[in-house]
């Protein structure tokens, strides 16, 4: 299993997040967002997740989807995220700070 993402995919990783905020939200694309948040906060060597950035990413863009099932999966994660910017990033997108213009 690779312990961390390959630098330059976690760039288009964190580019397909935001791009999938921009769809009609649906089921899949909230499962979609989730479940690469959870798989970019699985702990590596140590108490690191593997990529924290890929998963504030998807943080994002399930803040900017503005679907009720993606709120409830923010506060899900809100319960067992550990790692302080990611912690900050799922406070910030509970709080509505970010709204996708024309929306």
């Amino acid at each position: 299993m690779n312990t961390c993402f390959d630098a330059y995919n976690s760039h288009v990783l964190r580019g397909l997040a935001w791009t999938l905020s921009l769809l009609p939200t649906g089921p899949d694309i909230v499962d979609a967002l989730v479940g690469l948040v959870e798989t970019s906060m699985e702990q590596r060597s140590g108490d690191v997740p593997r990529a924290p950035h890929v998963a504030e990413a998807g943080i994002v863009a399930l803040a900017l989807t503005g679907d009720v099932a993606a709120r409830a999966e923010l506060e899900t994660l809100r319960g067992w995220v550990t790692h302080k910017g990611t912690l900050l990033r799922v406070d910030k997108a509970l709080g509505g700070t970010w709204t996708l213009v024309g929306r």
